[in-house]
C-alpha cells in the first residue's frame, strides 16, 4: 500500500470481509446469427479475479436469440476484502467491484483441457459494477440479487445475472 493511502486511513477503522457469490443462473440475449462457444464469469477489481467455471449457453425455447444458462450446483466465487469507514461513520467507504461475461472463444469442455499457462482470446460481452460496502455488515448477511449488466459488446442486446450474495465480518480493527 501507497504512503498516502496510509496516511489518508489515520484514525479509521478497517474491517476485513469474506464475500462469497454464489450463481444462480445468467440470460443472455443476442443480436442476429452470434453464439458464444463457452462463456465465463467473471468478478474483477484492479488485479484481482475471481473466475466461474466455463460454461456452454443453451436455447430458452421462447426466443431464439436469448440463451440461458442455470447452474444446478450454485458456483461460487469467493473474495476476501478490507473496507474502511471513519471512527464517526457507520457506513463504510466504497469499493467497486465489476461483473464481466466473457466470452472464452472456445467450448467448456475444451476450455477444461487448455492448460492453466496457455492464454486464450477473452471478449468481454457485458458489465457491471457492483459496490459491496453496501453489502457490508457486522452481522453475517445474506441478499438474493438480480443483476442487469450493460452491454460491452454490439453483439449483445441485454443480459441478466441472478446470483445470492453472502457477507460476512471476519475482523474488524484500526487501520494500518
Amino acid at each position: 500500500m501507497s504512503l498516502w493511502k496510509r496516511i489518508q486511513r489515520i484514525g479509521m477503522k478497517a474491517a476485513k470481509f469474506q464475500f462469497t457469490i454464489s450463481l444462480e443462473e445468467l440470460t443472455v440475449t443476442f443480436e442476429k446469427d452470434y453464439c458464444p462457444k463457452g462463456i465465463v464469469i467473471v468478478f474483477t477489481r484492479r488485479g484481482r479475479r475471481c473466475t466461474s467455471k466455463a460454461v456452454n449457453l443453451h436455447n430458452s425455447g421462447a426466443d431464439e436469440a436469448s440463451l440461458i444458462y442455470t447452474w444446478t450446483l450454485p458456483d461460487n466465487l469467493e473474495v476476501i476484502t478490507t473496507l474502511y469507514r471513519n471512527e464517526n461513520s457507520i457506513a463504510f467507504e466504497d469499493k467497486e467491484w465489476t461483473f464481466q461475461i466473457e466470452d472464452i472463444g472456445v467450448s467448456a469442455e475444451d476450455f477444461k483441457e487448455v492448460p492453466t499457462n496457455a492464454t486464450t482470446r477473452r471478449r468481454v460481452l457485458a458489465t457491471r459494477n457492483l459496490n459491496l460496502a453496501e453489502f457490508a455488515s457486522a452481522l453475517p448477511t445474506q441478499n438474493n440479487l438480480k443483476v442487469i449488466l450493460r452491454a460491452a459488446s454490439k453483439r449483445v442486446s441485454s443480459a441478466t445475472l441472478f446470483f445470492t450474495l453472502h457477507g460476512l465480518m471476519l475482523r474488524s480493527g484500526e487501520a494500518t
